[in-house]
Parts: C-alpha cells; sequence; structure tokens
C-alpha cells in the first residue's frame, strides 16, 4: 500500500491561485452586457391556455375507467378526458414517487435531484 502524498503549504496556495486565474480568464467578457431574448410579438389577441394536469400518487391505468379500468367506474374523469386530449404513454425515471414530485416542483431532470431513492 503506498503511503499518502504530503501537500505542502506553499503547493497548496499555487495550486489554488493558478485554479482561480483560470476559472477568470475561462469567463467571456462579455456575459455580463449579454441582451435577453425578447420573444416577438404577435398579431393575434392572446389566450390563456386551458390546461388540467391531474397527478395522482400510485395511479395507473386500471385506476380510472377512461383508460380502460374494468372495476372502477370514474365517470367525471371520463367525461374530462373524452373531450380534450389523453396521455396515453410514460417514462418513469425513478421506481418511487418523490422524484416525480421533486422533477414537477421543480421543472429538473428526477436524476438530478436529492431524493431519488428512500434513503434520500
Amino acid at each position: 500500500m503506498s503511503s499518502p502524498t504530503k501537500l505542502s503549504r506553499r503547493h497548496l496556495l499555487a495550486t489554488g491561485a493558478g485554479t482561480v486565474a483560470a476559472t477568470g480568464l475561462a469567463t467571456p467578457a462579455n456575459a455580463a452586457t449579454e441582451e435577453p431574448f425578447k420573444a416577438r410579438k404577435v398579431d393575434r389577441p392572446r389566450r390563456r391556455p386551458n390546461l388540467l394536469v391531474i397527478l395522482g400518487d400510485d395511479l395507473g391505468w386500471a385506476d380510472l375507467s377512461a383508460y380502460g379500468a374494468p372495476d372502477i367506474e370514474t365517470p367525471n374523469l371520463d367525461r374530462l378526458a373524452a373531450s380534450g386530449v389523453r396521455f396515453t404513454d410514460a417514462y418513469s425515471a425513478s421506481a418511487v414517487c418523490s422524484p416525480t414530485r421533486f422533477g414537477l416542483y421543480t421543472g429538473r431532470y428526477p436524476g438530478r435531484l436529492a431524493g431519488r431513492t428512500r434513503a434520500g
């Protein structure tokens, strides 16, 4: 087994100063003057989207009759599904439910968040 390498104070300070200098040089000079994105004007009047997301914890295809559930009747959700667009295919990025919630709340991928497992 090899012995741990000793790091002198002088070497640590020189390495740290070099890292700080390299980071400063890598930053673009015009980053502070960048113009924000502006959307084009639209001539037609704006309509707010009519969007409804229903998220049920541990909800599967066999829990809503609109998706073919044989034993559960959900007439109100069936009418809602018949008058709109139904979401029929999904991909789960985790085996537990909390990453789905984190992803919806933050807009980030569940794999990049804490709470991917029961242990956190």
